[in-house]
């Protein structure tokens, strides 16, 4: 084994791949979350970009969770207890995400 493969697991797998992609799925889902409150606050009727920010938002919570799920693969290997939790959290992540970006894109009207 030389040194350039010491810190990769069993899988293969990058350790760097799942971090890099879980940073851009937090990364669009905060901008999404951002961009969603700001019609709501100023009062402005833009009922197409808040759909359109939805369906940014559920694309940047997708991200996400392949990101968290890489990095459950990862960790599968040495921490098995640990990835039951880590799993259990992403999709309890991701329905509150989904419900939340839901609720405040179809619930301001014009």
């Amino acid at each position: 084994m030389n040194n350039a493969n010491k810190w990769l697991p069993k899988y293969k797998i990058d350790p760097i791949l799942p971090v890099v992609i879980t940073f851009l799925g937090v990364t669009v889902t905060s901008l999404v979350i951002g961009m969603l409150l700001f019609p709501v606050f100023t009062k402005v009727c833009v009922a197409e970009l808040l759909y359109s920010l939805a369906k940014l938002g559920y694309f940047g919570i997708m991200i996400l969770c392949f990101g968290l799920m890489l990095e459950a693969y990862n960790l599968y290997e040495h921490h098995r207890k640990h990835v039951i939790v880590l799993v259990a959290i992403t999709i309890l992540m991701s329905i509150v995400g989904i419900w939340l970006i839901r609720l405040v894109s179809t619930g301001y009207s014009c």
